[in-house]
């Protein structure tokens, strides 16, 4: 399974952002291509304000990286009798 960050919420989006003219992570133009970065969540009372936001691409500088995977630990007892 491909981690996925999660779009930042609505109410942290721009006018830019929440229309789809620019990344969602560094508000860069997307006017030369972009990809869905997922559905950003928000709510204003009872009212849902869920949307799709865009981004630059998967290299985009702002962009939440994946955690590392940390090797598992090795057991200080192994060898001895």
């Amino acid at each position: 399974m491909t981690w996925k960050p999660k779009p930042p919420p609505v109410d942290q989006l721009n006018y830019a952002q929440h229309s789809g003219w620019r990344c969602c992570w560094c508000n860069k133009s997307l006017m030369g291509g972009a990809r869905s970065a997922g559905i950003s969540r928000g709510s204003s009372g009872v009212h849902v304000l869920d949307i799709e936001v865009y981004e630059c691409g998967p290299r985009c500088p702002k962009r939440p990286r994946p955690p590392r995977r940390r090797p598992p630990k090795k057991d200080s007892q192994e060898g001895t009798p």
